[in-house]
């Protein structure tokens, strides 16, 4: 799934790592050091991000329907201003248009539950405003540090298993894979969740890896989440990011079995490598 060689994905992890030591020499006040990490990571998506887009942080609203709602909102809003222009703007600070919208990315210092909780509520409410819009909004969490792989697992199961998305009269059980954020990182951890966003008849919905036991596992993380952005990021790469591909990349990591876990719809945590019958 990701192009980029491993001495520029390790660079990039690096480049985040030193710069948020640094910081914190200085910084020892949470919410301030939380926005100086929040520039950083967003440095770095502006780097990944096509000249013709903007990365701003504001809302989206609902662009199809009669009585029109926002979403939470959204640290990193990547918006096509081409297409159409921001509803509203104060410096930096924007209300797009789900047609306009690209991506929304929430970035935190840590990943806890509160903070995963509140990832979460800005997806929901991303695919809130997104219903009736050609195309899906993808949507990432970023975090410098967070909770154990282990716990990390089992956040991911427990919102699969909650199924929020079911009590909107457009998504049954089946939908329950959009409960989840297209990608969510913790730098720190080196791990990653990545959901396909296509259901493909399979009976998976989201896979994990922590990547350890190389000279290139640190950094790992980063460089596929800016390698599932950039591809998203382009018109049609929402069909770069289905189960086949997905698998193909999950199964191809050489980490052991309970670094590589997957969820199936009944909220089941699976560790190892997906059969090839759970996506065909």
């Amino acid at each position: 799934m990701t192009n980029h060689p491993d001495d520029f994905v390790h660079g990039i992890a690096r480049v985040l790592q030193g710069e948020s030591l640094k910081a914190k020499c200085y910084v020892d006040h949470r919410s301030s050091l939380g926005v100086l990490r929040e520039k950083m990571v967003a440095r770095l998506v502006r780097n990944e991000t096509p000249e013709r887009y903007r990365v701003e942080t504001g809302l989206i609203r609902d662009a199809a329907s009669q009585n029109p709602t926002n979403s939470r909102q959204i640290d990193l809003l990547v918006h096509d201003p081409t297409t159409i222009v921001p509803l509203y703007r104060w410096e930096d600070f924007v209300v797009v248009s789900s047609f306009a919208a690209k991506a929304a990315i929430e970035v935190k210092s840590t990943l806890d539950r509160a903070r995963f909780d509140e990832l979460i509520e800005m997806h929901l409410s991303v695919r809130a405003v997104n219903r009736g819009v050609f195309g899906t909004i993808p949507t990432f969490g970023y975090a410098l540090s967070g909770v154990t792989f282990e716990t990390f697992s089992e956040y991911l199961a427990e919102t699969i298993k909650a199924n929020r998305i079911a009590t909107s009269p457009v998504y049954s059980q089946e939908d329950a894979y959009q409960n989840l954020p297209t990608c969510v990182v913790v730098q720190e951890g080196n791990y990653i969740a990545v959901t396909p966003n296509q259901k493909d008849g399979r009976d998976w919905y989201c896979c994990a890896i922590k990547f350890v036991g190389s000279d290139y596992s640190d950094g790992m993380e980063t460089g596929t989440f800016i390698d599932v952005y950039s591809r998203l990021i382009e018109p049609g790469g929402c069909a770069a990011l289905g189960s086949g591909a997905v698998c193909s990349w999950f199964n191809r990591q050489q980490v052991p079995d309970t670094s590589k876990v997957y969820i199936g719809k009944d909220g089941v945590i699976r560790q190892g490598s997906i059969e090839l019958h759970k996506f065909l």
